[in-house]
């Protein structure tokens, strides 16, 4: 029970701190820089998921039975390579801004590598640090946000850097 309250606390702070760094966005940048600013994520979004499907889901399962060393070389290498591959996609492609191509290829990697040590955590029933991973990292979104448009400039490249520095 008391996992469960500390995880369902965990999604609505998370929640809460995904809805103010949209409103941070959506105010210093306004449509269009919103509108980047989810291009940038659909881009990030598409090199996780297809990262996922080797340091995915199945590393809480497998994490138990074999540890996460005998896991982690093949997840950094396909996260890798799915990361360069999506690179050039985007890069040539239209799909989306080309002019966004190595950031969303680099966050997708970094996110991918943190994902990936996310599931490892859940596979070790290490419930707490997963949460406590969770909120510090959308926390630590959302200010780096507000600092970086207060003290530096409203701009897209802050938020990436904000990704970034969540991120690493």
């Amino acid at each position: 029970m008391q996992s469960f309250i500390g995880t369902l606390g965990t999604r609505i702070l998370v929640m809460l701190f995904t809805v103010v760094t949209v409103f941070l966005n959506t105010h210093q940048l306004g449509a269009d820089g919103q509108g980047s600013a989810a291009l940038i994520q659909l881009g990030i979004l598409i090199v996780v998921s297809l990262s996922n499907f080797i340091g995915g889901g199945a590393v809480v399962y497998l994490t138990p039975r074999m540890g996460s060393a005998p896991m982690l070389l093949p997840a950094y290498l396909w996260a890798i390579i799915v990361a360069s591959l999506m690179y050039v996609f985007f890069k040539f492609t239209s799909l989306l801004p080309s002019e966004f191509a190595i950031h969303m290829a680099a966050l997708g990697l970094l996110q991918s590598l943190f994902m990936f040590h996310l599931m490892v955590l859940l596979g070790k029933e290490k419930i707490g640090r997963y949460n406590l991973v969770l909120v510090a990292q959308a926390f630590t979104l959302m200010m780096t946000l507000a600092l970086l448009y207060r003290f530096i400039s409203a701009d897209i490249f802050e938020f990436i850097t904000a990704l970034y520095f969540s991120f690493g």
